[in-house]
C-alpha cells in the first residue's frame, strides 16, 4: 500500500493526507525508502510523471510508521529519518504483545540511543500530531513519560 501511495502520486495529488502504516515494525523503512528513492531516480519522470518530491521526504511529509515495545531497531530509523514519524502501538490484544508491560519495556529499550525526549514524542507528541489531536486533549500527566520503574 504504501508503495503505491508514494510512487503512484497520492501525495502529489493530496499533500494534506496523511497515511500510518502500523503492525509492521519499523526496521525496514530506511532501507526501503532509500531504495524506491534510487528507482524515482532512475526511472525518472518518464516512468513517475508528476512526482516532485523523494520518496524519502513524501514519508516526511505525509506518513507515520509504528514501533513495538521491544523493536531492536527503532535507535536505527531515530537515526536515519528522525523521530517525528513514529508512534507506539501496545501489540494488544495479539498473543505475542508485550501487554501489561509494553510502557514499561519501551522505556528501557536502548537507552544510550533514544533519549527520553525521542521516546515522549514517539509515545506521545507524534500520535497527536497524526490524529490531529489538539494540545489540550491530552491530560498534562500524559505528556511526560512514566519512569521505567513505574507500575504499569
Amino acid at each position: 500500500a504504501m508503495l503505491s501511495m508514494l510512487c503512484g502520486g497520492v501525495f502529489e495529488r493530496f499533500p494534506r493526507l496523511r497515511s500510518a502504516y502500523m503492525e509492521a515494525g519499523c526496521g525496514w523503512l530506511p532501507s526501503w525508502l532509500h531504495r524506491i528513492d534510487e528507482q524515482l531516480e532512475l526511472a525518472g519522470a518518464a516512468e513517475f510523471p508528476g512526482l516532485t518530491r523523494s520518496a524519502a521526504q513524501m514519508f516526511a511529509d505525509n506518513c507515520w510508521i509504528s514501533c513495538e515495545c521491544d523493536d531492536p531497531h527503532v535507535a536505527d530509523v531515530v537515526r536515519h529519518l528522525g523521530d517525528r514519524k513514529i508512534v507506539f502501538e501496545s501489540d494488544f490484544p495479539h498473543p505475542d504483545s508485550k501487554y501489561p508491560h509494553t510502557l514499561e519495556r519501551f522505556q528501557t529499550l536502548s537507552p544510550e540511543e533514544l533519549t527520553p525526549d525521542t521516546k515522549a514524542r514517539i509515545l506521545w507528541d507524534n500520535p497527536m500530531d497524526l490524529y490531529r489531536f489538539p494540545d489540550d486533549r491530552l491530560p498534562a500527566h500524559c505528556r511526560t513519560p512514566l519512569p521505567a520503574t513505574q507500575e504499569v
